[in-house]
């Protein structure tokens, strides 16, 4: 005993079936003699020169004695100057710090020794180089102010103002140079 329904009819009775084809091609391209083939075969011939050349430049980088000397130096003035910036509430190590600091940067910049640094020779050096009065006076007032700070008193703006005016001293020889 079945129960009879009645069908109505309607548009979307066929709404599921897919009414467009996209079709592709079942023959791939071959990899070997397309554009990608190429571009990786040559790809060895032109890294391999590159390579080599740049292995020999730094192999000669590596042997220049006072480019290496210069680079050690430069990293040591920085790592003086950042941790004088750290010291700046503590006298003693800050002072330390940025004479240190200087002392590299001189070493590195006129190749000299630390024994070798006095006021006269730093002016003398630092003139022969072509560097302003100006700012070779502001360089050895820093040295001067180092000095000074060892057995004065200091306040944390005293340590600012010449750390600032350390700065501002490298940087001016530096474009001079």
């Amino acid at each position: 005993t079945a129960i009879k329904q009645t069908i109505t009819k309607s548009d979307i009775n066929f709404g599921y079936i897919q009414t467009d084809t996209v079709f592709s091609s079942v023959e791939k391209e071959d990899f070997y003699k397309s554009t990608w083939f190429y571009i990786l075969l040559l790809l060895p011939i032109v890294i391999l020169p590159l390579g080599i050349f740049m292995t020999k430049k730094q192999r000669e980088l590596s042997k220049d004695v006072n480019r290496n000397k210069l680079k050690k130096a430069d990293r040591l003035t920085r790592k003086y100057l950042s941790s004088a910036k750290k010291e700046l509430g503590n006298k003693d190590t800050f002072y330390s710090s940025l004479e240190k600091a200087l002392h590299n940067y001189l070493k590195a910049k006129l190749r000299v020794e630390t024994t070798d640094i006095t006021k006269d020779k730093i002016e003398a050096m630092l003139c022969n180089k072509g560097v302003d009065n100006d700012i070779i006076s502001k360089f050895t007032n820093v040295f001067s102010a180092c000095e000074f700070a060892r057995y004065a008193p200091s306040s944390e703006e005293k340590m600012k103002e010449d750390f600032e005016k350390a700065t501002e001293a490298i940087t001016l020889i530096d474009k001079n140079l």
